[in-house]
């Protein structure tokens, strides 16, 4: 993991992570924490973004839809697991 050379103004990180699928070219994972708590990963073609509550990365994308080096990466930054639909859902 090393982290990017810049992040977004309100973003609280900014980190780069070569997913250990070798297909797969590295994604960069923003962190913003105010007035929530998500995430955004943004991969060469596609971006995903994430509410976060106790550890667990909610998606509006089913499961199926998430590509799957996904939840394999949010791991490396302390994401237990990842569940579609609302958080408290």
């Amino acid at each position: 993991m090393s982290r990017a050379p810049q992040k977004p103004r309100d973003a609280k990180d900014l980190i780069q992570i070569d997913p250990e699928d070798d297909d797969v070219d590295p994604v960069t994972v923003i962190i913003f924490d105010d007035p929530d708590s998500r995430i955004v990963v943004d991969a060469s073609d596609h971006t995903w973004e994430f509410a976060i509550n106790d550890e667990i990365a909610y998606s509006r994308w089913e499961i199926s839809e998430l590509p799957e080096w996904i939840e394999p990466t949010l791991s490396r930054i302390g994401i237990r697991a990842v569940r579609s639909g609302e958080e408290g859902a």
